[in-house]
């Protein structure tokens, strides 16, 4: 589950679908039988179930009811070549230009920069799509 983030047109419904993790995990947890959490990283959680006699781990990724943005380690590569570190920044870095105009060189200052840039996002949602950015 990934929790509906208030960017592109989910800003229109955000207010009324949003659906926190928690209650979807407790919902989980009443309708299946809950076999305990499982490994995680810095940015997700997961838990296990027991589903039609097998182990079945569903993942929570929650950037609004629990923003890990201080541990992020996502990078997003968007279709038109971008490299973003963060979804809530506008920008990124344009890969597919500096190869198409033949500057592999600068690849690695540019991705470095990006890379320090990450931690704490700008204070508001983009209005760019999901849909455009891989999501």
């Amino acid at each position: 589950l990934i929790e509906l983030m208030p960017m592109g047109v989910a800003r229109r419904i955000y207010h009324r679908e949003f659906l926190p993790a928690a209650r979807a995990l407790d919902t989980l947890r009443r309708e299946l039988r809950y076999l305990g959490p499982a490994q995680g990283s810095a940015t997700s959680s997961r838990h296990r179930f027991l589903v039609n006699g097998r182990e079945v781990h569903v993942g929570f990724i929650t950037p609004i009811s629990e923003p890990f943005c201080g541990r992020c380690d996502r990078l997003r590569l968007d279709s038109r070549g971008r490299l973003l570190a963060c979804l809530r920044r506008e920008g990124g870095v344009d890969l597919l230009t500096l190869l198409r105009e033949g500057r592999p060189e600068e690849l690695e200052g540019r991705v470095a920069e990006l890379l320090g840039a990450k931690g704490l996002p700008d204070s508001r949602w983009p209005a760019q799509q999901m849909a455009l950015i891989g999501g």
